[in-house]
């Protein structure tokens, strides 16, 4: 069934970023091969199909890395970039010549970062961020039904029923439950010391909920739901440091982990990296109190 190739297929490609993220990071043709073609095999496009999948495509404006074909007619772009390069330069570029080519749809990739543009309207509108190595591969696979193949020209993502499983709402008094703001405040102070497992989920002000394995899962799901606000404050740089904490590349960073269109970094202590997510949510001018954590 397509479901299970495309799970399959995501939890392949996290594997494989696990395994070799040093070799991937090098080469951008390692990572077509490793990540971005299985992926898109799995969606219906068979790469090794001229009739669906061109390569290269030339285009008075540049070649993108493979041109996704509807008909004999271009419909997506696809730009390739080594996993974890920074996107901001594949954007213009890849707008202009799907602009003058009259291509609906512009995906720019690193096989585990994945950003679907609707190039239909001046301007362009992103409808589809995913992250495949942040949270569940079956919330990676079916957003990615977007680009199913036998579904064209339509790109739109899955209803919200089938974008993300059913959470499990944990009863009341079984929750040990903290404002952004008030957790850090507890960890500053040392009444919830440096060894306290990390917390069970986050809660968004929206009811959105992002469940969390690592104190660095809660900095990069504050800032990936905080994506759209933190867009002119890039980077951040914490004060006593001087040191950039998110930022739209990865450069210079000890252990970047990816949030959204952007980078945290993760080399600090389960008490920094709430301080961090703090600091993300001020910067966004949102409420951390609005910001509900669930601790183990």
């Amino acid at each position: 069934m397509l479901l299970e190739e495309l799970l399959e297929a995501v939890k392949g490609v996290r594997a494989r970023i696990e395994a070799f993220r040093g070799d991937l990071q090098k080469s951008e043709a390692l990572t077509r091969y490793a990540l971005i073609d299985p992926i898109l095999r799995a969606l219906g496009w068979d790469t090794a199909d001229p009739e669906l999948v061109r390569p290269e495509f030339p285009t008075e404006s540049g070649s993108p890395d493979y041109a996704l074909l509807v008909g004999g007619v271009p419909l997506l772009m696809v730009e390739a970039k080594a996993l974890g390069k920074s996107f901001e330069t594949a954007k213009d570029k890849g707008f202009q010549y799907c602009w003058k080519n009259k291509v609906s749809y512009y995906v720019i990739t690193d096989g585990n970062r994945w950003e679907v543009h609707d190039l239909r309207e001046m301007g362009g509108k992103t409808i589809l961020q995913i992250t495949l190595d942040q949270g569940e591969p079956g919330e990676g696979a079916r957003a990615l039904l977007a680009l199913w193949r036998p579904a064209m020209p339509a790109v739109e993502l899955p209803p919200p029923t089938l974008a993300r499983p059913a959470e499990k709402t944990l009863p009341p008094t079984a929750r040990n439950e903290l404002s952004l703001l008030k957790l850090e405040e507890k960890m500053r102070s040392g009444e919830i010391p440096r060894n306290t497992p990390p917390p069970l989920k986050v809660i968004f002000p929206d009811q959105s909920e992002r469940e969390l394995k690592y104190w660095r899962d809660l900095f990069v799901a504050v800032v990936e739901w905080e994506k759209g606000l933190l867009a002119d404050k890039l980077p951040i740089i914490l004060p006593s440091t001087g040191k950039v904490k998110i930022a739209r590349d990865p450069a210079g960073m000890m252990a970047p982990k990816p949030a959204g269109p952007y980078w945290v970094e993760t080399n600090a202590s389960a008490r920094d990296l709430v301080k961090h997510a703090l600091l993300a949510t001020k910067h966004a001018g949102q409420d951390p109190n609005s910001i509900r954590v669930i601790l183990r």
